[in-house]
Formats: structure tokens, C-alpha cells, sequence
């Protein structure tokens, strides 16, 4: 998801700026990695990681 906005800074000169913030996993929704395949292993078939979970980045660009 991603949201942006665009502010004219200098009409006479055509400078403007972009706003933008994006967001991965917005929902937060786990992504497991890492489950124990080896079956005689204590940890067989449990989750032992999970990936990143929601990331947010903001930007900002300067055009003239």
C-alpha cells in the first residue's frame, strides 16, 4: 500500500516535490519460515522463525 502527494514548491521554476510513504504487510499477517522437517528431532514440525513483519518507508523527491 502506498499513499503520495505532490506540493508545488516554484511555479516559475516547475520545482515540486513528492511526498510518498509505503507500506509492506499491511496487515501484519505472519510469514513463517523455518519449520523442523528432521523427524526425530525435538523441534519436528514446529515454526522456528518468522520473516519481517510490516515495514514502512517514506520518501521524499525534489524535482526542478
Amino acid at each position: 500500500m502506498s499513499l503520495g502527494r505532490f506540493v508545488t514548491l516554484s511555479q516559475e521554476r516547475g520545482a515540486r516535490a513528492d511526498f510518498r510513504i509505503e507500506a509492506n504487510n499491511i496487515f501484519n499477517t505472519p510469514s513463517y519460515r523455518g519449520l523442523g522437517t528432521v523427524v526425530d528431532a525435538t523441534d519436528f514440525g514446529r515454526v522456528t522463525s518468522v520473516q519481517g513483519m510490516r515495514t514502512l518507508e517514506l520518501s521524499v523527491r525534489i524535482r526542478f
